[in-house]
């Protein structure tokens, strides 16, 4: 495929410089020369402009293109279909362009490696939750009925899947007497000797994803940190080939808005589709996510339930009116903790939150904070 350079030539070079415009199918893509001198000039005009000039020469091809290009005489800045509608709406149009052009370094890459490596954890120890399941990687292990066999261990409690051979083998080593029947010879077999099969299968996992888009800054939190955060957790479920869930608290409660998918480009029209909201009823949003889980995955051991709570700081909304936060949160975390679903806290504040790292404790889950990987990362 071009690159955005070689189309951004190829549409200086045949588009007039004012809405003059270029489609190019195989890549899916627009390019729009604009009447300003650099992106940062861009006002709502010059988006309704674009916009229009879209929709009236390019309406058969909406649903294929993926990729706007905006072209100043100075500069050009690449954005997904997706973005460039939400233009008309941003508020604050100039510091969303800002943002957009800032893209030597970006806080929080969608691709951070850290996010697979965080997952990887937290299936270990959604595994060690879960009665007879090991996971060693991103392999797992089961005494069930189900699998291939690939070795064998001490059962625990009444035996599900006794392994004849090893046994027998462990009553003769346990020295259990032995006698002879006109049947053939006979051991004598104590609990404590049986062995159950260890097999390998393929338990699907589910990450349920409870955000908020809310906070600081509202345009800058959600499109330079809350998102990165939440799609570079949608990237390594891709990787991993988990299925996710979508959870968004905002107002006075919380919204399921996607059950169970592994469709990582649907839920992340999703979540770039929602709208701020200064409101936290994060308890809510983590009820919301472990009736989910357990609806889905149970208490029977046939999908491995993970809940990513992305969160910056205390909440500010109870469950009811006049309830107290403190006390909801506290007894939110014990009911998740006492369950089989293990838990990664992604810290979106920018210094990291005291608050947050106290709840990553209560609820028994993993502490994540992305900026401090990365200042690790950069030695700082």
């Amino acid at each position: 495929m071009t690159d955005a350079v070689e189309l951004v030539k190829k549409t200086i070079v045949s588009a007039e410089d004012t809405f003059g415009s270029e489609i190019f199918p195989d890549e899916r893509t627009v390019c729009i020369r604009l009447p300003i001198k650099s992106i940062s000039d861009l006002k709502r005009f010059d988006v309704m402009r674009a916009t229009q000039v879209i929709r009236t020469n390019y309406y058969e091809y909406l649903g294929s293109l993926t990729s706007i290009i905006l072209i100043a005489k100075e500069n050009y800045v690449e954005m997904d279909k997706l973005t460039f509608f939400m233009l008309q709406d941003v508020k604050n149009l100039n510091s969303f362009i800002r943002i957009l052009t800032e893209a030597k370094e970006p806080p929080l890459s969608t691709e951070d490696p850290n996010y697979r490596r965080m997952l990887d954890l937290v299936t270990i120890s959604a595994g060690k939750k879960m009665m007879g399941v090991k996971v060693v990687g991103n392999v797992v292990q089961v005494a069930s009925g189900r699998g291939r066999v690939i070795g064998y261990k001490k059962a625990r409690g009444t035996p599900k899947d006794v392994a004849i051979l090893p046994t027998v083998v462990q009553a003769y080593m346990n020295q259990r007497p032995v006698y002879w029947t006109p049947n053939g010879k006979v051991i004598m077999l104590e609990r404590s000797d049986f062995m159950e099969k260890v097999r390998k299968t393929d338990l699907p996992v589910l990450v349920a994803i409870v955000f908020n888009l809310g906070g600081y800054t509202e345009e800058e939190k959600k499109y330079k940190i809350t998102i990165p955060a939440i799609v570079g957790i949608l990237n390594a479920c891709y990787q991993r080939r988990d299925h996710t869930a979508l959870i968004s608290y905002s107002g006075s409660g919380a919204e399921v808005l996607l059950e169970y998918s592994s469709d990582v480009e649907h839920a992340s029209r999703i979540v770039k589709a929602q709208k701020e909201s200064a409101l936290k009823p994060l308890a809510s949003g983590i009820l919301a996510a472990m009736k989910l889980l357990k609806a889905r995955a149970g208490d029977r051991g046939n999908m491995i339930p993970i809940m990513a709570i992305i969160m910056d700081g205390k909440p500010d909304t109870p469950l009811y009116p006049g309830g107290n936060i403190d006390r909801e949160m506290q007894r939110v975390a014990k009911a998740v903790k006492e369950t089989n679903i293990a838990t990664l806290i992604v810290d979106t504040s920018m210094k990291g939150s005291e608050y947050v790292r106290e709840f990553a404790k209560d609820i028994g889950g993993t502490y994540f904070h992305p900026y401090a990987e990365r200042l690790k990362k950069k030695g700082i």
